[in-house]
């Protein structure tokens, strides 16, 4: 009897463990820092991108990511791609797309930053990031800060292919 006793006791023991354990879990994500929304839209903005990569490779087309501070358009080229252009800047169009948001806004409080490109003043304006057939793209990092003057928490780089690479920066306290 004593052994189903000593059993008991060392199942409660591990029970009170695994429930500290929980709790000690809950205080960290509730002291982590309020970034995770910013976080899973900035990787959910990475998954759109490299998606718009395979497509501009499946439709034979280059695919454009026009920016600005507050919102973001994928387009595709209207027409063709020349050697020698018969227009200075080529002719953008809307994609039908059922499966890619196409475009969106970003968050009130959220900041972004492009380099080596400035973001647009308009979303009407060419894409600074764009998709070749051929698989590579431009080479960028866009950065997503929750305010102006605060560090970005986290950056998507391109260095000409996929994959794009996600950088978190975790505060400093």
């Amino acid at each position: 009897m004593s052994a189903a006793k000593q059993s008991g006791f060392t199942l409660l023991e591990i029970l009170m463990v695994l429930a500290i354990f929980a709790i000690a879990a809950g205080v960290v994500v509730m002291v982590l820092p309020s970034d995770n929304a910013q976080l899973q839209r900035a990787e959910q903005m990475k998954t759109i991108m490299e998606y718009a990569s395979e497509r501009a490779v499946l439709e034979g087309k280059p695919l454009g990511l026009s920016l600005t501070a507050s919102a973001y358009q994928f387009v595709i080229l209207g027409n063709e791609l020349r050697l020698i252009p018969e227009s200075r800047e080529p002719e953008w169009a809307e994609i039908d797309s059922e499966r890619m948001p196409l475009g969106g806004e970003f968050e009130k409080e959220e900041t972004l930053s492009l380099s080596p490109l400035p973001l647009n003043k308009s979303i009407d304006r060419p894409p600074q990031i764009v998709f070749m057939p051929d698989g590579t793209l431009s080479i960028f990092e866009l950065s997503f800060s929750s305010s102006a003057s605060g560090p970005a928490c986290c950056s998507i780089v391109s260095e000409g292919r996929l994959p794009l690479i996600f950088n978190v920066r975790r505060s400093e306290k």
